[in-house]
């Protein structure tokens, strides 16, 4: 990231998709959006930056990533990457959208901090193998994407979920007992399986 960049004090939106940046070095306190996606940057750590409501860095060889103490933060996207695990996301009490598939995650245990908010949560094609169980009281979950992992079961008995799910993509793993429990609840409006 060029280091003129941190003195630019009104920026707002930074868009520095496919520039090669391996790091990030300091941003703006008055960021609001980051995109930096298709770089080649291995290590994403993010903290205390009160503005950013958005972060997308998909597509480049993430290792490790730190997020937290971001009271704005809504968004955070980091498909396509390395990761094995993600630090517990701690004071992002916005954060409402996680998109994290295509990675090698064994858990999504990283989530609860966030759980009472959170309406998407995109975990899939990794190697998730059990989902917390406190996964079914996300009230306001809205859309679930968990296909292409190495789950054998789901937590499927939640009230939670029968009023607020709409989108549950699973892929072609599961028992069809599971398939058929949650085409009974007739809140579910959408159920993808691959």
């Amino acid at each position: 990231m060029p280091a003129c960049v941190a003195g630019l004090r009104a920026l707002q939106t930074l868009d520095m998709r496919e520039n090669g940046l391996k790091t990030l070095g300091e941003l703006p306190a008055s960021l609001q959006s980051l995109v930096v996606d298709d770089n080649k940057i291995s290590s994403l750590t993010l903290e205390n930056h009160a503005n950013l409501t958005a972060v997308t860095a998909a597509n480049n060889v993430i290792t490790h990533c730190r997020v937290g103490n971001m009271a704005k933060l809504k968004v955070l996207s980091v498909r396509v990457n390395k990761l094995e695990s993600i630090e517990p996301l701690l004071n992002c009490p916005e954060l409402s959208e996680i998109m994290v598939g295509k990675n090698f995650l064994s858990s999504v245990d990283f989530v609860i901090p966030c759980s009472a908010i959170l309406t998407l949560l995109d975990c899939s094609d990794n190697k998730v193998a059990t989902l917390p169980e406190t996964i079914t009281s996300m009230s306001n979950l809205k859309r679930l994407d968990i296909s292409n992992n190495d789950l054998n079961t789901l937590p499927l008995n939640s009230a939670s979920w029968t009023t607020s799910l709409r989108s549950l993509s699973m892929g072609t793993r599961y028992a069809q007992s599971a398939v058929r429990s949650l085409q009974r609840e007739p809140t579910q409006s959408k159920i993808i399986s691959n």
